[in-house]
């Protein structure tokens, strides 16, 4: 959570930062490049915003394909033992397959549009800055809804099928146990 208001901070402050008319620098002497500071204030954030995000979308992605990995455990061990409602389960896996690979995707462009805005040059040209700003926020606010679909198909999709299995298993194993 403060992750995300940090970020949110970060390259809101640095929009901001673009964005400042030179008139409010009135006290800077004139032969000081005045749009060169504020840029270089903004792409120092940009960059710390860009390690941070970086480390984050790391622990996502291990956590969720871990996730995915668990699932694919069980689905595995539930075709051993014959489970009878093993569809339930491929398709649970299918699922969070398909949402981790485009949570996964997502990922990569806004790593690409954060890249792209600490690129971007902005001392003559601040629209350039500012539009590759805006579709970082943009690209930033795709993820958190890929992120949000993942956690929502394991949720909503996986934990009941792994449930429902885990109920046959017990019922399953004590009449094994007390037929041996």
């Amino acid at each position: 959570m403060k992750l995300k208001r940090a970020s949110t901070y970060l390259i809101s402050l640095a929009l901001v930062i673009a964005l400042l008319p030179l008139s409010t620098h009135a006290q800077t002497p004139p032969e000081e490049p005045v749009a060169d500071e504020g840029c270089t204030v903004a792409k120092q954030r940009i960059t710390t915003h860009a390690v941070a995000a970086a480390a984050a979308l790391a622990d996502h992605s291990a956590k969720y394909t871990d996730m995915k990995n668990r699932i694919d455990t069980v689905v595995l061990s539930a075709t051993e033992a014959k489970y009878i409602d093993i569809k339930k389960l491929t398709t649970t896996r299918d699922t969070v397959t398909a949402s981790l690979g485009a949570y996964t995707a997502q990922a990569k462009v806004y790593a690409t549009a954060l890249e792209t805005a600490q690129a971007a040059e902005c001392g003559d040209d601040v629209d350039q800055f500012t539009d590759s700003l805006k579709l970082a926020r943009t690209e930033l606010a795709t993820l958190r809804n890929q992120s949000l679909t993942v956690k929502t198909a394991v949720k909503q999709s996986a934990a009941p099928a792994l449930r429902s299995y885990a109920t046959w298993l017990k019922a399953n194993t004590n009449t094994i146990q007390e037929n041996v």
